[in-house]
């Protein structure tokens, strides 16, 4: 199981856990339909990830 705690705190954390479920989706229906590789699969999970954290910790340091 994948958990945004210790990592966002609050309603960010609910936004990066969705983020994390809609990543997952996506990639189940590419496994479904043969176009997933592990490859793919890193570069996917690494970049959706790291961009949910990046756009937490701008909207968290923006006043």
């Amino acid at each position: 199981m994948i958990s945004a705690e210790g990592v966002v705190s609050g309603d960010r954390q609910g936004r990066l856990a969705r983020t994390i479920a809609q990543a997952t989706a996506y990639l189940a229906v590419r496994a479904v339909h043969g176009r997933l590789n592990v490859s793919t699969l890193k570069r996917f999970v690494v970049r959706e990830i790291y961009h949910a954290i990046r756009a937490d910790f701008e909207a968290a340091h923006t006043t």
